[in-house]
Order: C-alpha cells, then structure tokens, then sequence
C-alpha cells in the first residue's frame, strides 16, 4: 500500500522484516493444527470412500493431512527466501546510509 505511493516509511518496513521471524512460524504451527483438527473432524464425520475388506478411507481428511504436511518441506525453504529479504533490505539501507554521510 505505502509503495504505491513512493515511499514505505522505516518503521513499517522494519516490522515487516522484523516480526516475521517469530509470526510466520507460529501461524505455520496454528494452519498446521487448524488442518489436523479439520482433518480428524471431516474423517469422523465425513462422507467415506468404501473400500474392499471393510476399510473406510475419507477423502477429505487425507486431502487436509496432505496440505498440512506439505508445509514441512516448505517451510524452511520460504522462511530462508524471507531472510534473504531482510538481509538484502538491510545491506540497501546500509548502503543509503554509508552514501548520505559521505
């Protein structure tokens, strides 16, 4: 929003930098738990698949189980390109800094 108007203000682009390293992995953690939870809710009271030998398998709660695990091999991955974003954020502001006293 602030870009669109020339300029993000220090604090706010510091926030966003800043806050994530303890947010994203807690909401992480909180989509992972709200999956689990739909996924054991859908699997005892959703509809079923009847399969041969008397096994029931709900498609839905295998869909929620494997959306929720995808975020493991995802994670890191994402949480490494944010850091990288922050670094290259702070080494510009270092870089606007140095060139201002010089």
């Amino acid at each position: 929003f602030c870009k669109q108007f020339g300029a993000v203000p220090t604090p706010v682009e510091s926030l966003r930098f800043n806050l994530f390293l303890g947010l994203y992995p807690l909401g992480v953690c909180a989509e992972i738990v709200c999956l689990w939870v739909a996924a054991t809710d859908v699997h005892r009271n959703g509809p079923r698949l009847l399969l041969p030998h008397n096994c029931e398998l709900s498609l839905y709660a295998v869909l929620y189980t494997c959306a929720a695990t995808l975020y493991l091999p995802c994670f890191p991955m994402l949480y490494r390109h944010m850091l990288a974003q922050r670094a290259k954020m702070y080494k510009a502001r270092l870089g606007k800094t140095q060139s201002a006293v010089e």
